[in-house]
């Protein structure tokens, strides 16, 4: 299959890859199709917006407890690719510039009683990142900052479980590095970025995370 078209092969190194790059570019109809008849009932299978589902680092076990009965197979398979592209786990996850700009909510990484953490007041106030509760001395901002910085309440009880929910070694990156402004880079922001060729950024995509999966020894 991998050999050029000239000596009898399809140039496609992998079918499973080139199917998940086929169906994958379905994203932009996600994004621009929120009017539509088959996006309003794809939604009502969902229990959050499916828009809100795509942007966050959810694993493909946690993926599926947002589905509800009669999501149809397309969408099925889709959300299972979607995930094993885009889901990082925490161990892949290193460096202040990284760590910082991970999602607060919805992220499999960050959880309270083996559950992601979602709280749609707070993200409503725009806190949806770490970084957005971060100190400028490292660490976590107090209930006061919060309640001038964004407008709403949080007790130091909730920042704690909060702080708790965090994967250890990001704590110590977190609690050591002073707050500097970072930007998100995600699949889903590299994939509104783009305009077309969207089989192409897909399949690149798979090709350069399952490369970086190889252990440097291998490589």
């Amino acid at each position: 299959m991998q050999f050029p078209i000239d000596r009898g092969g399809l140039k496609i190194p992998c079918l499973e890859m080139k199917d998940k790059a086929l169906k994958l570019p379905w994203f932009p109809c996600l994004i621009h199709g929120m009017d539509q008849l088959w996006y309003l009932h794809l939604n009502s299978k969902l229990t959050s917006p499916v828009e809100t589902l795509l942007q966050k680092n959810l694993s493909w076990k946690d993926f599926k407890d947002h589905m509800k009965p009669g999501l149809p197979e397309f969408w099925y398979d889709f959300f299972h690719f979607w995930t094993q592209l885009n889901f990082q786990h925490a161990d892949s996850i290193y460096g202040f510039d990284k760590i910082a700009p991970q999602s607060l909510w919805f992220n499999s990484n960050i959880k309270i009683a083996t559950k992601p953490v979602q709280a749609d007041y707070l993200q409503s106030a725009g806190i949806s990142l770490i970084t957005h509760l971060l100190s400028t001395k490292g660490g976590w901002i107090s209930p006061t900052e919060v309640s001038q910085k964004y407008g709403v309440k949080m007790s130091g009880e909730q920042l704690h479980w909060l702080w708790n929910a965090i994967p250890q070694h990001w704590k110590g990156v977190l609690q050591k590095a002073p707050h500097v402004n970072i930007s998100t880079d995600t699949l889903f922001d590299r994939a509104i970025d783009i305009n077309s060729r969207f089989t192409k950024f897909f399949y690149d995509e798979m090709l350069k995370k399952e490369t970086s999966q190889i252990p440097a020894a291998v490589k």
